[in-house]
């Protein structure tokens, strides 16, 4: 079921990148693709080298073009070809998402002394491949990726797992009913960006640094709404099968649009990144006087390395125990489920949350705290151990002091001087 072919992968878009974002890319395609040392040079005044590769056969002088529209000229070539030169080396590379000119070939391919190759889209694409990077283009559209919907049957099995609740004489496996409601395949964006930026004061000191190289940004592609963190952390997994591939429930089933373009996504995830690390520093100057200075993180400094599609399965359920219903909401990861807005983790009597150390009443299926000595909200049937709420324990005069709490089926055998528990 699994596409082993995005296994590991991550995911570009072109569209989104701007030049920085591309001399980036091809930075980290060729760290990827051998062991050769890496340097990224780019900026206004990089003489024609955006990347400066030393490998085993030698330096290689890489210049980065990302355009959308446009073509490589010859003066481009005869640039790079002169860097190749001035900086010892014995290979130049062309990295552009535009065209050659005719000029620009026919002058590489004229150079007897030095070497410079020419790639287009399509050999970045091939070279990215290589590199566990997948590349979409302006016309091509990511798959869609999801986890594998749950069969009934492993539903069950994961829910009664989830829910370890103490229970006597028939096991939550025994009491519980599912009924499935609809599940809808929530769209979202999985987004792994790093983000890198040193602050200074006036005089060079170092008074901040952000470096945060795997960052993990999910949104819901509908509404633009950030996942909580805990949610977030549950669902980092490593691969994800493409949707088409998944079998697919009876259950009624909604599949909501992505509603969003790729330079949304960008703005959506770079607004994010620079809210979450800006920070207002305080500071001791060298003339022993304490400033504060506000560093915000800018769009340059963040780099989109993945962005996925993916489709998020949350079953809508209806858990049944005795007399009691409990609506019910189920996200998973590859290997485990999640219960959320869920009044089944919910004492019956103070309706605060459980945890997984809980009670299940076998009279009428409420959850509640495990026994306790002062004002219990649960309690064992002494004289059958049946686990029972509060409100459903019985009691009758054993000493002064002391009761014996009881089911109302052996309250019902004990005659009279039996009365419910208040």
């Amino acid at each position: 079921m699994y596409n082993t072919a995005l296994s590991g992968y991550e995911t570009v878009y072109l569209k989104t990148l701007d030049g920085l974002g591309f001399e980036k890319l091809c930075e980290r395609i060729f760290q990827r693709l051998g062991n050769w040392n890496v340097e990224r040079i780019g900026g206004v005044a990089d003489a024609g080298r955006d990347l400066v590769i030393d490998g085993p056969d030698g330096r290689i002088i890489v210049e980065c073009k990302h355009y959308n529209v446009g073509s490589i000229g010859r003066p481009i070539v005869q640039k790079l070809h002169s860097a190749v030169i001035t900086n010892g080396g014995n290979k130049g590379i062309i990295m552009t998402t535009g065209r050659y000119t005719k000029s620009a070939v026919e002058y590489a391919g004229s150079l007897k002394d030095i070497k410079i190759d020419l790639y287009e889209t399509s050999h970045l694409i091939d070279l990215a491949e290589k590199a566990k990077i997948r590349l979409i283009t302006k016309k091509g559209r990511g798959d869609i990726l999801s986890f594998p919907v749950l069969t009934m049957d492993k539903t069950r099995r994961m829910i009664v797992r989830s829910l370890n609740y103490r229970s006597h004489p028939a096991s939550v496996d025994d009491l519980l009913k599912i009924t499935p409601e609809k599940v809808e395949l929530v769209p979202y964006y999985m987004i792994r960006a790093s983000i890198k930026r040193d602050f200074t004061n006036t005089v060079g000191q170092l008074i901040y640094d952000i470096d945060e190289p795997d960052l993990l940004y999910i949104f819901n592609a509908i509404t633009g709404k950030t996942m909580d963190a805990k949610h977030a952390e549950f669902l980092k997994v490593k691969r994800l099968p493409i949707l088409k591939e998944i079998q697919l429930p009876d259950c009624d089933v909604s599949s909501p649009l992505f509603r969003m373009g790729a330079t949304l996504i960008k703005t959506y995830t770079e607004d994010y990144l620079i809210s979450q690390h800006t920070q207002i520093v305080r500071y001791i100057a060298g003339n022993n006087s304490t400033y504060t200075k506000k560093c915000i993180p800018s769009r340059r400094d963040i780099t989109i390395r993945d962005t996925k599609q993916v489709r998020l399965p949350k079953y809508y359920l209806t858990l049944g125990i005795l007399s009691k219903n409990y609506s019910s909401l189920l996200i998973q990861n590859d290997t485990d489920i999640m219960l959320t807005c869920l009044p089944i983790h919910k004492c019956s009597i103070c309706e605060k949350d459980v945890g997984n150390k809980a009670l299940l009443c076998n009279s009428c299926g409420a959850i509640s705290h495990l026994p306790a000595f002062f004002r219990s909200h649960s309690h064992i049937c002494k004289k059958c151990k049946r686990t029972i709420c509060k409100k459903c324990t019985f009691w009758s005069r054993k000493m002064l002091f002391l009761k014996t709490k009881m089911c109302k089926p052996c309250a019902n055998t004990c005659g009279k001087d039996i009365k419910k528990l208040t």
